[in-house]
């Protein structure tokens, strides 16, 4: 009963805070149902037009759904904080999405010829072969593909727009931990039903196209398991201080921990099960630094090591153990050095647009030209981050990127150092976390193809964002005049 009490109380406060109105509200209620249902958008058990290929409208479902929640999040009169310590990463943002969209603007042929003489080039070649269906060939652009970098453009506003809405949804502590169950509830939902798939044989991709998409989604979530274990860990003592019963309080005391131990353990075997060596790395180094940056005090690190064995090493054991590793497409193609091949490819492809790109979102497109004859297969990714950003923006796109990722992860620190309260603090390190496993794997893959992964990082990120600025009890701010 008390349980029950305490659960309905947390609903109560995260769902109607003191200083909310009805669009506020509705806006909290879309982004815990958007966190559900977003592995799902992309699932190949879907229609086309909903999971994003190739359709043009179910590429734009996920950020639709980002565009939608910070709409009437941002309409509402609830208190709003500024963006102004966001500065340099919305900059950097901003930057990005301008250049996709000079991508797309038609340029006359002198001027394209000084700055991107091979996109002019690949237009005149393609303009003398419609010319022999009778077709009219369209203006020159930078962009290969526009489209794409259309959808491109649409999916970073859209990413940019539910980091902030996040951000400022979670502004109370309530709403902060009803926010992340529901992300490890999801998780662990997704690992479960993936679980019971694999016994009858089936892949073990969750609700993704594969097992590949399924484990950056995993990898990102990763850090929240942890940073919610972690703020149990340095909280923990505080509960049933003021119970007399030894019994209720060690019950008070060991239930959620024990639920978070579980749920993490479950997230690391579901890591380990999509047999990603890449993922389990990065995973493993991402792990390792947040554990650098928690256990700050000898006792701490006893604590941190401990939870660690617990909830997340004893896991890999366990799965590595009694279930052989599958080999994924990308281990196949790191041990056969196809991996190796497409990286010297998309060096040579990036060299024919080296400042302003192909195009965003144009990686297929402009690779053609120069992929190998004895690279075969479509080349839809650069398996690199990096390198993905260089090809389809340039030196100029892959300036913003680094800028952005550099000045987000700068803000993120700053503010788990100076966050005085604990379980606030250990939140603000979800966020840090997902950034660097986000980096580490993209070293080598190209994680953020399945729509999910950055729009459930943009959520965590809002939610290391919100924890970092948040405390305990907040005074609701002066509601905003309409």
């Amino acid at each position: 009963m008390k349980v029950f009490q305490r659960w309905t109380s947390l609903t109560r406060e995260a769902v109607v805070p003191l200083d909310s109105d009805f669009r506020d509200r509705f806006a909290f209620l879309m982004l815990l149902g958007f966190i559900l249902v977003a592995p799902w958008l992309g699932s190949s058990n879907l229609p086309d037009w909903i999971a994003g290929t190739p359709a043009p409208m179910g590429r734009l479902i996920v950020p639709a759904f980002g565009f939608t929640i910070g709409a009437v999040a941002f309409s509402s009169r609830s208190s709003f904080r500024s963006l102004r310590p966001l500065a340099l990463p919305l900059a950097a943002l901003l930057g990005l999405t301008i250049l996709g969209v000079l991508q797309l603007v038609p340029l006359p042929d002198a001027a394209l010829a000084q700055i991107a003489p091979v996109n002019l080039q690949i237009y005149h070649e393609t303009a003398e072969l419609l010319a022999l269906y009778g077709v009219s060939a369209p203006a020159p652009r930078l962009s290969l593909a526009t489209d794409e970098t259309v959808a491109t453009v649409l999916r970073l506003s859209g990413y940019a727009v539910l980091t902030a809405a996040t951000a400022h949804l979670l502004r109370t502590r309530p709403r902060r931990r009803f926010f992340t169950g529901t992300l490890i509830a999801a998780v662990c939902l997704q690992v479960l039903a993936a679980g019971v798939l694999l016994v009858s044989g089936r892949p073990f991709r969750g609700a993704f196209r594969s097992p590949e998409d399924f484990s950056d989604y995993l990898l990102i979530l990763l850090p929240v398991g942890f940073s919610a274990l972690w703020a149990e860990v340095l909280t923990n003592a505080d509960r049933g201080r003021g119970t007399a019963d030894r019994g209720d309080r060690l019950a008070l005391r060991l239930s959620p921990l024990v639920l978070r131990v579980l749920a993490c353990a479950t997230i690391a075997a579901g890591l380990a099960l999509t047999g990603s060596p890449v993922n389990l790395a990065a995973g493993a180094v991402a792990m390792l630094l947040l554990l650098v940056l928690a256990a700050r005090r000898p006792p701490d690190v006893r604590r941190a090591l401990a939870a660690a064995a617990i909830a997340f090493v004893a896991p890999l054991l366990l799965v590595a153990r009694a279930h052989a590793l599958p080999i994924t497409s990308l281990t196949e193609d790191l041990s056969s050095g196809r991996s190796l091949a497409i990286w010297r490819s998309s060096l040579d492809t990036w060299r024919s647009f080296p400042i302003f790109g192909s195009g965003l979102g144009a990686f297929r497109d402009a690779f053609r030209r120069t992929q190998p004859s004895d690279l075969t297969g479509l080349v839809d990714s650069a398996q690199s981050n990096l390198l993905q950003i260089l090809v389809t923006g340039g030196a100029v796109g892959a300036f913003f990127v680094v800028i952005g990722f550099v000045a987000l992860l700068v803000v993120l620190l700053r503010r788990w150092k100076t966050q005085r309260h604990r379980e606030e603090r250990a939140l603000t390190l979800a966020g840090v976390g997902a950034l660097l496993a986000i980096a580490l794997d993209g070293l080598v893959e190209f994680n953020l193809g399945a729509a999910a992964v950055p729009a459930t990082a943009a959520c965590i990120i809002g939610l290391a964002l919100a924890a970092g600025e948040g405390s305990p009890r907040e005074q609701p701010a002066a509601p905003r005049p309409q």
